[in-house]
């Protein structure tokens, strides 16, 4: 269907008739073809726009990771150990340990291992100063019962773990858990510079 030249007139505003006439040839040729070229302009920039503005809201989401693809059972959790020679827990009134649990908040280890622990059967079971929220504690201290030595092991409590009884070292600790429907053991022992090997024997 032909385009009014007089409407068109209206409605973008042409006086000069022949810098009308120069608008149809280019734009109407052809039984309005050049509307649909028009229509078709601003679909296609309205629809890129739209694109762009979804792809600054993904980038700006900031945790999208580029094709993760599928999440293996396997691979699923992998197991984070940490171990420190503290050279005792207790020292400057729990100075390092609220150090650890600061320095734990950026990597969220599954399970902490420290070693020369120094403590006594003055800490008790449950002492708050030695709770980390979340971590189920298991203790070794020196045999003596003397400020020196000793391990202590951290498991997340959503961990299933227990002890391993092992007589042969007493500043021992074997832990069995399970992650991903399977077992794991991990050993943490402390053994002084001063002892000979036969103590192991």
């Amino acid at each position: 269907m032909p385009v009014s030249t007089t409407h068109w007139r209206l409605v973008v505003g042409f006086n000069n008739r022949s810098k009308m006439m120069q608008f149809q040839k280019l734009f109407f040729h052809s039984s309005g073809r050049g509307v649909n070229h028009i229509l078709l302009y601003f679909q296609t920039l309205i629809l890129l726009n739209v694109l762009l503005f979804i792809f600054a809201l993904i980038l700006l989401c900031g945790d999208v990771k580029l094709n993760p693809g599928p999440r293996r059972k396997d691979t699923a959790h992998n197991f984070t150990v940490c171990h420190w020679n503290v050279n005792s827990l207790a020292a400057h009134n729990f100075s390092k340990l609220d150090s650890f649990i600061a320095y734990n908040s950026l990597y969220n280890y599954d399970m902490i291992c420290f070693s020369e622990t120094l403590l006594d059967s003055s800490f008790i079971e449950g002492d708050t100063n030695l709770k980390l929220d979340g971590y189920k504690m298991y203790r070794a201290d020196h045999p003596n019962n003397i400020k020196r030595g000793g391990v202590g092991v951290y498991i997340k409590e959503s961990l299933a773990s227990r002890l391993i009884s092992f007589q042969i070292l007493d500043e021992c600790l074997i832990l069995e858990f399970v992650i991903n429907d399977q077992k794991g053991i991990i050993c943490t022992l402390y053994r002084s510079l001063s002892q000979t090997v036969d103590e192991f024997d």
